[in-house]
């Protein structure tokens, strides 16, 4: 926060003459001189880094510091130091030129490689926007639609486990079960969520086989008849070529059946072959969380940063005096003050990147600790500014740390956005409010619940057995809930009961 503070000369007084240039009013009105104080914030080139390094993510903090390594002589690999503190002063390339800077530096090569213009200098450009833009991958394509489809954070944290599994091609894979398991939820959580991913661009991805990717496409161009369900049901004798008895099955005629088959060739087996391949994705997270078991607190959780993919730089103290020792004038001196002052900053703003997300993380872990331990069902309402408010630091910082990054946690890699959900309604039940996608939940346990206990529930009786657990909603929260979940009242469940002979 800095202050620039205006300050004039303030003129007043009968018999003064008004400044030159004053526009006088016929009630004597006029322009003065005043001393005015104002307050603006001034963002420094270094600081404005400091934001952007904050919300890197491992792998884009990877290619900046790969970038500075390029660009600052001064700055070297941890594991490089130690090779080079074997090489003595006299085995140090230097030889002397007509350039002040390239004396300064030792050689040449070194001297062309750290002239280029640093990322903390007072340019606008961004180094990302200098790199060539890659192909967007499936992944990121996918996404971006499923942020647009899926709302209900618990919905969406079962897509990203979905996208998780998606394979080049655009398929689907990996067991229901486990992944239902991994979450805490039931095998129809997980297939209700499929099933809105497979309206996802383009048509059939996500699906879990060629039949089923074949069919998705036929649907997306409202083709999918009786016929073509049916030879997709057989792919077996379209791939043999048997068409004859492919076309009885189908009760189409044998010319129906080959233009059926020349629509299916036209279609694409694997349509994500058309987009690029996910280099992010095998990086790996950005952070790990893990439970750790304690005799006396019972589970908790521990919290650090991925050493396999975090970068990290040192300053070569021992080189910066070396090459200091030889310079020749003043201009040598200031730029090598200056990679000196960048690469201690960089350094810096590194080592704060690390803290700020420790403290952002580790309290987001201690808010959701239920979900860890529990699974989907427990996932606490959170907003940014719970966060913000508890570690003391700005909502906009929480935000940035969270932008862009994952975490391998006891329920899969998430997206640490995944943890933020919405509040419900106002409404307060021990001591936190409850998400409705939670409450959701117990509804749907409780009416499913129904066929071992024989009873049918109404929604005052749901509302009632929801206080139990401390979740105090009103019955016709519980009826808005119950219809969303496609649950019929308890009427119509009493007579589906006896029809069953229940």
């Amino acid at each position: 926060m800095a202050f620039s503070p205006n300050y004039g000369t303030s003129q007043s007084g009968a018999a003064s003459a008004p400044p030159r240039g004053a526009v006088m009013g016929s009630g004597g009105f006029g322009m003065n001189q005043v001393q005015k104080q104002s307050q603006q914030l001034v963002l420094t080139p270094q600081l404005q880094q400091a934001i952007k390094i904050l919300q890197y993510s491992n792998a884009e903090l990877e290619i900046f510091v790969g970038d500075e390594l390029n660009r600052n002589p001064l700055l070297e690999r941890p594991q490089e130091s130690t090779a080079m503190a074997t090489v003595s002063d006299a085995d140090r390339p230097f030889q002397p030129s007509s350039s002040a800077s390239q004396q300064a530096l030792g050689d040449g090569s070194m001297w062309q490689r750290a002239n280029r213009k640093s990322a903390f200098s007072d340019s606008d450009d961004d180094w990302l926007s200098q790199l060539s833009q890659p192909k967007l991958s499936l992944r990121d394509h996918l996404s971006d639609q499923i942020q647009e489809i899926i709302v209900h954070p618990h919905q969406c944290v079962i897509a990203m486990h979905l996208l998780d599994t998606v394979d080049d091609a655009g398929y689907i894979h990996g067991s229901w079960a486990e992944i239902a398991g991994t979450l805490g939820v039931d095998n129809d959580a997980v297939e209700q969520v499929l099933h809105l991913l497979q309206e996802c661009e383009p048509a059939g991805v996500f699906a879990r086989d060629l039949a089923e990717c074949l069919s998705l496409q036929l649907q997306a161009k409202e083709e999918l008849t009786a016929p073509y369900a049916t030879m997709l049901n057989h792919l077996d004798l379209v791939a043999e070529g048997k068409l004859q008895p492919l076309a009885k099955l189908c009760a189409v005629s044998l010319e129906q059946m080959k233009q059926m088959v020349q629509r299916l060739r036209r279609l694409n087996p694997k349509p994500g072959l058309a987009f690029g391949g996910d280099p992010g994705l095998s990086f790996g997270p950005d952070v790990v969380i893990r439970a750790v078991t304690n005799g006396q607190a019972g589970n908790q959780f521990s919290v650090e940063l991925n050493p396999d993919t975090l970068p990290n730089v040192l300053v070569n103290i021992n080189y910066y005096q070396q090459v200091k020792d030889r310079a020749r004038n003043k201009e040598d001196m200031r730029y090598l003050e200056e990679c000196l002052q960048s690469a201690n900053w960089l350094t810096k703003a590194m080592h704060q990147r690390a803290i700020t997300i420790m403290k952002v993380v580790s309290e987001i872990v201690r808010q959701q600790e239920a979900f860890l331990q529990h699974g989907l069902a427990y996932l606490k309402p959170m907003t940014l500014k719970d966060i913000a408010q508890a570690v003391e630091v700005h909502e906009s910082t929480v935000s940035r740390v969270t932008a862009n990054k994952t975490a391998v946690t006891p329920r899969g890699i998430m997206s640490l956005k995944l943890f933020f959900s919405s509040k419900l309604g106002g409404e307060e039940a021990g001591g936190w409010i409850h998400s409705a996608g939670a409450i959701k939940d117990q509804i749907r346990k409780l009416v499913a619940a129904e066929g071992q206990t024989g009873k049918i529930l109404s929604d005052d009786t749901l509302a009632a057995e929801l206080a139990k657990t401390g979740v105090t909603i009103a019955r016709r929260t519980v009826a808005k809930y119950r219809e969303a979940l496609g649950i019929p009242d308890s009427a119509l469940r009493k007579r589906a009961k006896k029809q069953v002979g229940g």
